[in-house]
């Protein structure tokens, strides 16, 4: 049967042309972003690309959540539900674990970092960013992942050109791809937190602990302290509320169950090219390399100040970076990190179980306090 002339016969019978065509496919970088998912899926994630909400208005919070704006594509969105849930009491708390990433494909360029010098002053506050239950884990995270080297700072080079024009040295890929995790972490946690508060007013809807709170708070029987612009009620008020007047059982009978959302930023290059480490010495010149494969670059946005939610009293956010091929090993790494965190946080709770109830409380949208 003689096929009808189409547009690409020509080229598609070109052995040449179709060689070109492929190599132009691998440039676009969907082939990495297919294998990434494809890792991530053989990790027990629901993954695939994902859209988000870029707004016109880029510092009104209404408009982050509505529009109006532009809808982008995210390369990588990965949720799992950890197992097993732990259960404190009556309570049963959920922990999922959200990757939200970026894939950059480069012909000739590979990445080089340059370690934070200041180890013992490392920002990692917002490393994982969590969408709620900071009053129960906060205490927890700095100690539980072991994470690569911490990078400072970053510049792609094409190591195999010896042009000396200033364009071979630029962290542009690197920088447009954290930009766009910053901007789409902001539009994922705002959408999270929306849910988080729905399911704290079901659960706090008519509740013995509210109730009697309500009438302590109408009898001025608290303690309140001013931070910054925010007068709220002090911690000693709330945990002698609640230890005076509730045992651990009773305290938690209002509130079967309580999930906890952790999100990790990530940008995966591709398997041909290197994450390296320039190593230093004492006066800061380069006296080596070091094929290191992945790190955690410590991301300074100059637009900071539009991404409050995400980043709240830090100006950093730490974003996991690595070859394709060290992708695996990093999913372990958090694997491991978040294990760690629930074990902890069940260890943690079950000696102070009235931070379950904290959560709730100090949640403003609820407004309890």
């Amino acid at each position: 049967m003689t096929r009808p002339y189409s547009h690409y016969s020509k080229w598609f019978a070109s052995d040449e042309t179709r060689k070109f065509v492929i190599q132009n496919i691998r440039r676009s970088g969907i082939p990495l972003e297919l294998r990434a998912r494809k890792i991530l899926s053989n990790s027990g994630f629901r993954a695939t690309g994902i859209h988000y909400l870029e707004p016109v208005d880029k510092e009104s919070e209404l408009a982050v959540r509505y529009g109006p704006g532009i809808w982008r594509e995210l390369d990588i969105y990965a949720s799992r539900s950890e197992r097993p849930h732990i259960k404190v009491h009556d309570c049963e708390i959920h922990f999922v674990t959200h990757i939200l990433g970026e894939c950059k494909y480069s012909v000739d360029k590979d990445v080089f970092v340059f370690e934070h010098t200041d180890k013992e002053n490392v920002d990692l506050s917002r490393f994982p960013v969590l969408a709620n239950g900071q009053q129960m884990l906060s205490p927890l995270l700095a100690r539980n992942f072991v994470l690569p080297v911490l990078a400072e700072k970053v510049t792609e080079i094409n190591a195999a050109s010896e042009s000396k024009k200033d364009g071979n040295f630029s962290d542009a890929v690197t920088h447009g791809a954290c930009e766009q995790i910053l901007s789409a972490l902001r539009f994922f946690l705002m959408r999270s937190r929306e849910t988080i508060r729905r399911d704290y007013l079901r659960l706090s809807e008519p509740s013995r602990i509210k109730l009697a709170w309500q009438r302590i708070l109408s009898e001025g029987k608290v303690e309140r302290e001013t931070i910054g612009p925010v007068t709220r009620v002090t911690d000693h008020s709330i945990n002698e509320f609640l230890q005076t007047n509730f045992e651990a059982e009773e305290m938690l009978r209002d509130f079967p169950y309580f999930v906890v959302h952790i999100f990790f930023p990530i940008v995966v290059i591709d398997e041909s090219r290197g994450v390296i480490k320039a190593v230093v010495d004492e006066s800061f010149e380069v006296v080596a390399l070091d094929d290191i494969g992945s790190c955690v670059y410590l991301y300074v946005s100059e637009n900071a100040d539009r991404y409050a939610n995400v980043l709240e009293n830090s100006f950093v956010l730490p974003i996991l970076m690595c070859n394709l091929g060290q992708l695996e090993k990093a999913i372990a790494m958090l694997d491991a990190g978040v294990k760690s965190v629930v074990d902890d946080t069940q260890r943690y709770l079950e000696n102070n179980p009235q931070y379950i109830v904290k959560e709730i409380m100090f949640n403003e949208k609820v407004n309890w306090l």
